[in-house]
């Protein structure tokens, strides 16, 4: 049995128990993988850009943010939150976002919930944006093929500008986006396969 607390600003208590199989079937980099997979920041300045500490001037490049629409984001949980995607059943061929009609073979409300946020990808293509108004400039928006079929439109993160090209293979991880008036923004990022995968 695993306990972990954390006090400060409310509790939380969370209760692990483990089984024999633990460690079976796992994939992934693990928390001790992720650790030494991290990359060092180049300096104490953009650390602070990260955390708020100092003050930049991007945002004044770009209107401030909206608040996003609390029921969209519980209507599309499945789609942003979960990172699923939709099979067709008559053909195999794999969408994300989920639509109700087949792109490919034009089939109508047939397809199965498929989970991409552990599927391994590819870039297909990329842009690097110097004038977008965030930390982590450029911003990097990527478009990310992955293995079992599918194709999404995303930032991404944890990545040196001169690691972005065509063909590198990226996993997702899950992020958070921004906060605007007290919503917590959340979506999945693309970030260089490190090992693991």
């Amino acid at each position: 049995m695993l306990l972990t607390v954390s006090y400060g600003d409310g509790s939380d208590v969370l209760g692990f128990r483990t089984t024999a199989n633990i460690g079976q079937g796992a994939s992934g980099l693990g928390v001790s993988g992720y650790l030494d997979s991290g990359q060092v920041l180049d300096s104490y300045e953009t650390y602070a850009k990260w955390r708020d500490v100092w003050l930049t001037d991007s945002s004044s490049r770009r209107p401030q943010a909206q608040s996003p629409s609390v029921t969209a984001l519980w209507r599309e949980s499945d789609q942003n939150i979960k990172f699923h995607g939709a099979v067709c059943n008559q053909c195999g061929y794999v969408q994300y976002p989920p639509q109700q009609v087949c792109v490919e073979c034009q089939a109508r409300d047939d397809s199965t919930p498929i989970r991409l946020s552990d599927k391994l990808g590819t870039i297909f293509t990329y842009s690097l944006d110097y004038l977008a108004g965030t930390v982590d400039t450029p911003l990097a928006v990527v478009v990310v093929d992955f293995e079992p079929g599918g194709r999404v439109l995303c930032m991404m993160t944890d990545r040196e500008t001169s690691e972005v090209k065509i063909g590198l293979q990226v996993e997702m991880s899950f992020r958070k986006l921004r906060v605007v008036n007290g919503i917590h923004n959340y979506y999945w990022k693309a970030v260089p396969l490190r090992g693991g995968g």
